[in-house]
C-alpha cells in the first residue's frame, strides 16, 4: 500500500461521523445457561447498561441443548457456546423506555464487532425491532454460517438499515438478535454493536479525488521521463 492510498484511508477515516454505540459490553455483567432448573420453557435475564442508545441488554434462551450467554465486562465480551449435543435457540438483545432513533446522525449500517466464531453446519439468525409502527425484521438466513466459519480472527458482519424492512427505525424500543436451529458446537465471542453514518461529504469528495491525483502524478511522472 503506498503512501497515497494511506493518506485516503486516514482522511476518509477521521472525517466520517463517530457511531453511535449500542453495546460495548463494559458494563452489566450478566450470564444465563440452558437448561434451566425445575424444568422452565423460558428464561430471562435483564441488566441496565451504560453509554449506550438503550436502557437495558437482555439475555433469553426458550429450547435446545447445553448453551450459555455469558457478558464479561472485565473482557468485554458477549460469549455464546453451545455443547456438542443438541440444537441451539437463544435471544439477546436491547430494550429503552424512551424510543431510540437508529437511523440518527445519518446512520446507514448496523455493525457488530466478532473477536471470533464457529457456525457448525447450521447457524440460522434474524434480527427484529419493535417500534412505534409495529415490527421490523432482518433475516441472515444461513448467511452467518459461512461468515463464521470463514474468519479466523476479528471480523464485522454489517447490517445495512436499508435492507430491514417494515417498521420506522426512528422509534425503536427495542431491538433482538434471534438465532435458532444452530448446529452442535456453535460460538461467538461478540465485542461491540453499532450504528455506523454515511462518510461526510468531504470523506466522499476525497474517495474520488485522491485516486485523480495519483493518476495525474503517475501521468506527469511519465512525461518527465
Amino acid at each position: 500500500m503506498n503512501r497515497w492510498q494511506l493518506l485516503l484511508i486516514s482522511l476518509t477515516l477521521a472525517l466520517q461521523a463517530p457511531g453511535a454505540v449500542i453495546d460495548t459490553f463494559a458494563s452489566g455483567d450478566h450470564s444465563l445457561s440452558w437448561p434451566p432448573a425445575r424444568g422452565s420453557v423460558a428464561v430471562t435475564s435483564e441488566v441496565p447498561i451504560s453509554n449506550s442508545l438503550f436502557d437495558t441488554r437482555y439475555l433469553s434462551f426458550r429450547n435446545g441443548g447445553v448453551q450459555s450467554l455469558a457478558v464479561t465486562t472485565s473482557e468485554q465480551i458477549l460469549a455464546y457456546d453451545l455443547g456438542s449435543e443438541g440444537g441451539g435457540y437463544f435471544r439477546f438483545g436491547y430494550r429503552s423506555s424512551t424510543p431510540v432513533d437508529l437511523l440518527g446522525g445519518g446512520a446507514s449500517i448496523l455493525r457488530f464487532h466478532f473477536e471470533g466464531a464457529t457456525g457448525g453446519t447450521r447457524f440460522p439468525a434474524n434480527l427484529e425491532f419493535v417500534t412505534a409502527s409495529g415490527l421490523a425484521r432482518y433475516s441472515w438466513g444461513f448467511l452467518l454460517t459461512g461468515v463464521f466459519n470463514g474468519n479466523d480472527g476479528p471480523f464485522v458482519v454489517d447490517v445495512p438499515l436499508s435492507a430491514i424492512s417494515g417498521g420506522d427505525l426512528t422509534q425503536v424500543t427495542e431491538m433482538t438478535f434471534d438465532a435458532l436451529r444452530i448446529a452442535a458446537g456453535g460460538s461467538f465471542r461478540l465485542s461491540r454493536v453499532e450504528t455506523i453514518p454515511e462518510p461526510s461529504p468531504i470523506g466522499l469528495t476525497l474517495l474520488v479525488a485522491v485516486p485523480l491525483l495519483m493518476r495525474r502524478s503517475r501521468h506527469a511522472n511519465w512525461a518527465f521521463r
